[in-house]
């Protein structure tokens, strides 16, 4: 559970050493008077319930939740409505064939038929 994206948070080197000791209910209020909306920034969950050690689990559980909900919208704004494809017809006499097989016989020598064998 230690290792969990659940228990991440950024921290700078300073603020890691000053709370480290410190229980999240007693530290996470200063935090948020302090910056409000870091927290929500960070998904932890805003009930102060979940911030004693006794909930650490339901804590973990409430912040997988968050972070899931937000990658799932994240996820679902990349979906878009597929675009039209529009194909141009393929010209099946004169100019167009003969351009063509002039094409594949410049990279693929001996690869057409001539017109007499088709």
């Amino acid at each position: 559970m230690v290792n969990e994206i659940a228990n991440r948070a950024y921290l700078t080197a300073a603020s890691n050493i000053r709370y480290r000791t410190r229980r999240p209910a007693d530290y996470l209020p200063t935090i948020e008077a302090k910056y409000p909306g870091a927290l929500a920034k960070q998904f932890i969950p805003m009930d102060p319930a979940l911030w004693k050690v006794e909930r650490y689990e339901d804590f973990l559980e409430a912040r997988r939740e968050l972070l899931a909900r937000k990658l799932n919208e994240h996820l679902a704004a990349l979906i878009t409505e597929p675009e039209e494809v529009k194909h141009r017809p393929i010209a099946e006499t004169g100019e167009a064939r003969r351009e063509c097989r002039a094409r594949v016989q410049k990279y693929v020598p001996m690869g057409c038929r001539t017109e007499a064998a088709q």
